[in-house]
């Protein structure tokens, strides 16, 4: 999905359709809250997900939302 999520005027950038509700559960609790912590991702996604200090990171993806610029990626993790 690359578009503009027009309820919180975030740009989202490759997030696959099968984790675009989550997504945008997480922007909708950072607009509400004006963070998430791994805690949250968790709870939202259903599985382990960790910060590195700049990405949110799963087992599968790798998530990048920022506050600043409004905008979130989601790349796909490359596990060897």
């Amino acid at each position: 999905m690359d578009k503009m999520s027009t309820t919180h005027k975030w740009s989202i950038k490759n997030c696959p359709k099968d984790i675009e509700s989550q997504v945008l559960s997480v922007i909708g609790l950072i607009d509400k809250k004006g963070s998430a912590s791994d805690m949250d991702l968790c709870k939202i996604f259903g599985e382990v997900l960790w910060s590195d200090g700049k990405y949110f990171n799963s087992h599968a993806f790798r998530f990048l939302f920022d506050h600043e610029t409004l905008s979130c990626e989601v790349t796909k993790r490359c596990l060897h």
